[in-house]
């Protein structure tokens, strides 16, 4: 159950950064979909270099490209943002409203 809850919290977090670049890159200024894929550059660097793996930290067997790739992406979103994605999934299912 709680691979099919972390999955539903990467997925949507997945999609709405995707939708933000999109409609970033569709108004007049493209500076802030630039800056939106240099810190997603910056993420993928810094996770393939540590080699940080958020499904390592959580116990799920993913394969380690995939996972540190998917880490950078989740790290350039800023420390915040982190921070309530690790709450999320390691809160019990049952106290998430």
């Amino acid at each position: 159950m709680e691979v099919l809850f972390t999955g539903a919290i990467l997925i949507e977090a997945l999609t709405e950064y995707g939708k933000t670049i999109v409609e970033m890159f569709n108004s007049e200024d493209k500076t802030k979909g630039i800056l939106q894929l240099i810190t997603i550059l910056i993420g993928l660097f810094l996770a393939f270099s540590f080699g940080w793996n958020v499904f390592a930290l959580i116990g799920m067997a993913v394969n380690p490209i995939i996972g540190t790739a998917i880490t950078g992406i989740l790290m350039s979103r800023g420390s915040n943002w982190c921070f309530d994605f690790f709450k999320r999934i390691r809160e019990p299912i049952s106290t998430v409203g």
